[in-house]
């Protein structure tokens, strides 16, 4: 389930006139940036826009805007999770050893909530 408000108010975000504005705009993208596959390269030409001296808006921008905007409004980026459903986080962690070698552990984790308000977890861990 996606919260159409979010959507609603991405969707209908004014393109930038002012530096103020565009920063709001990229504070509000990255926050989802971790969802958003290549974010920082869809960005940049918004970014750029920001380190100038003097603030101008280019067609690339505009692009970058409008590919953003629609990328967000995507599901599963807005969706409210459904705790009566099984839910999976994958997380990485990269570890050095003891002995100075560097080691990768990948960790997963299946989260499910019940009704009595406890977490029945498992863990898998792969090495």
């Amino acid at each position: 389930m996606v919260d159409q408000t979010k959507v609603e108010a991405i969707k209908t975000w004014p393109q930038p006139k002012i530096i103020t504005k565009a920063r709001s705009f990229h504070g509000l993208a990255s926050f989802y940036r971790r969802f958003v596959p290549n974010f920082s390269l869809i960005m940049a030409p918004i970014t750029e826009c920001m380190k100038k001296g003097n603030f101008e808006w280019t067609k690339a921008a505009d692009d970058a805007f409008e590919k953003i905007k629609q990328r967000l409004c995507e599901a599963p980026i807005l969706a409210l999770p459904n705790f009566d459903q099984l839910l999976r986080l994958d997380m990485v962690l990269n570890h050095v050893s003891r002995r100075g070698k560097s080691t990768r552990s990948e960790t997963f984790h299946e989260v499910h909530a019940t009704n009595d308000g406890k977490d029945e977890t498992r863990h898998d861990i792969q090495n």
